[in-house]
C-alpha cells in the first residue's frame, strides 16, 4: 500500500494512471477485508468472543466498491489454562488487530478515493503518515501473537518433556528387567525339571509291582 500510495502521489502522473494504481488498491482492501474473516474450524478469529459472528462487514456503494467496513465482534479475551493457575491469551480482537490506533479499513478507502480524485497533495501529506500508523499498529499485533505462540512452544515442549519423565518413572516401577525374569525363568523351568526326574525315579514301577 505504501508503495501504491508513493507511486500515486507522484504529479507527473496521468489521471489514467491514478485510476490503474486506485484499482491496485481496491484489489489489496478487498484482501484485507477477506483476511480480517479468516475462519479457523469454523471461528472468525478476529471476532473476540463472538466467534461464530463474522469479524467486518463492508457497505458497498453502487459499483460494488467498499466505502465503509463495520466490525461486529468485541474486545473480550479467550483465556486457556496452560498450567494450574496459569492462563494465557489465545485471541487478539479485530479491534485491536485493525481499528486500535486507526481505522486500517478506512485508510485503504481514503487512499483509493485520493487516487480516484487526482489528490496528490492528500495522498502525499496524509495517507503516507496514516499507513506507517497502520504498519506500527500491524507490528505490534504480530509481536504480540508471536509471544504468545513462543509461550505455547515452550508449554508444548516442557509437557513433552514431563511425559517422557512420566513414562521413565512408571518403567522402572512397573516393567520387568528382561535379562533378570530370562534368568529367573531358566531357574524355574530347570528346578521343574529336576522335581519330575526326581518324582519318575521314585515312583518308577518294578515287574515285581505287576507280579503282586
Amino acid at each position: 500500500m505504501r508503495e501504491l500510495t508513493l507511486q500515486g502521489a507522484n504529479a507527473t502522473n496521468s489521471q489514467l494512471q491514478l485510476d490503474e494504481i486506485a484499482n491496485e488498491v481496491n484489489q489489496l482492501l478487498e484482501a484485507m477485508v477477506v483476511e480480517s474473516n479468516h475462519q479457523t474450524n469454523g471461528r472468525y478469529i478476529f471476532s473476540g468472543t463472538r466467534t461464530l459472528q463474522e469479524a467486518f462487514t463492508e457497505t458497498r456503494d453502487a459499483n460494488g466498491n467498499i466505502t465503509a467496513v463495520t466490525y461486529n465482534g468485541n474486545t473480550e479475551d479467550i483465556n486457556v489454562a496452560v498450567a494450574d493457575g496459569i492462563e494465557i491469551t489465545a485471541n487478539m480482537s479485530g479491534q485491536e488487530a485493525f481499528l486500535n490506533n486507526i481505522d486500517t479499513f478506512q485508510v485503504l478507502i481514503d487512499v483509493r478515493d485520493d487516487l480516484l480524485a487526482g489528490d496528490y497533495n492528500s495522498l502525499e501529506m496524509t495517507r503516507l503518515d496514516e499507513l506507517k500508523t497502520i504498519r506500527e499498529q500491524l507490528l505490534r499485533a504480530t509481536a504480540e501473537i508471536g509471544a504468545v505462540q513462543n509461550r505455547l512452544d515452550r508449554t508444548i515442549a516442557n509437557t513433552e518433556d514431563f511425559v517422557v519423565q512420566l513414562e521413565r518413572v512408571k518403567s522402572d516401577s512397573v516393567d520387568a528387567d528382561y535379562a533378570e525374569t530370562v534368568i529367573n525363568l531358566n531357574a524355574a523351568s530347570n528346578a521343574y525339571q529336576a522335581g519330575l526326574n526326581a518324582a519318575a525315579r521314585t515312583i518308577q514301577p518294578s515287574l515285581l509291582d505287576y507280579v503282586r
